[in-house]
């Protein structure tokens, strides 16, 4: 390539890194928006499991001497998936209700991620009241219920001011293939804008452009 040549497509050079450098800052600051907006996310599931079946009718289960009629046991996780720690004042004074649709006999465990201070929760009824409290970011925490009724189910009442709702939260592997992706586009980005550049020079005709040699007269 000529001298003349490299001189014609500087400008087009120079466009593709201002259009590069227009990719990566719009990368940065949507990154950075969604950083700086605080997102409160609480994530619940939960899990049933009858203790007795049909087939055993002789088995029995009782707590403290008071026999269990529907015995079953309930795993309910709660984890903070958003973007900022969940304080105490987030629920408004008032305590997350989850109805079961059971009563709720007893709290068998409690437990947390990291050994972190997790919500107190109060059995009333069919209710499961979990009181106001710090809920760290990404911090995870189950309760293990026994419960007695042959169909428990789960709803929510509450004022917390984030969200609340049912699912999974993302683990370790699909918050890393989500920052992958997004290189990943970023890289396909560069190598269009340079790949264009170096493939169609300006100052250089497409071959099937270039003049063709005219033939002579005899």
């Amino acid at each position: 390539m000529s001298p003349m040549t490299l001189a014609a497509g500087w400008p087009e050079q120079v466009t593709a890194v201002a259009a590069v450098i227009g990719v990566v800052l719009t990368v940065v600051m949507v990154h950075a928006a969604r950083a700086g907006i605080p997102r409160r996310k609480l994530v619940y599931s939960i899990e049933f499991t009858p203790l007795l079946s049909p087939t055993h009718s002789r088995l029995t289960v009782s707590l403290d001497g008071e026999r269990i009629n529907e015995p079953q046991t309930a795993t309910l996780k709660l984890t903070n998936t958003g973007n900022r720690e969940i304080k105490a004042e987030d629920f408004n004074n008032e305590p997350i209700d989850f109805r079961l649709n059971a009563r709720v006999v007893t709290v068998l465990s409690e437990s947390s991620t990291h050994n972190r201070r997790y919500p107190q929760v109060e059995p009333l009824g069919n209710v499961l009241k979990m009181h106001p409290h710090v809920i760290g970011r990404r911090q995870e925490v189950t309760y293990k219920l026994l419960l007695d009724g042959d169909n428990p189910s789960i709803e929510l009442e509450h004022t917390f001011s984030g969200s609340v709702r049912r699912g999974s939260p993302p683990s370790p592997m699909e918050r890393q293939a989500w920052g992958t992706l997004g290189v990943s586009y970023l890289l396909v980005a560069l190598i269009l804008i340079f790949g264009w550049s170096t493939i169609h020079p300006k100052g250089e005709p497409p071959a099937d452009k270039k003049a063709q040699p005219t033939p002579s007269s005899s």
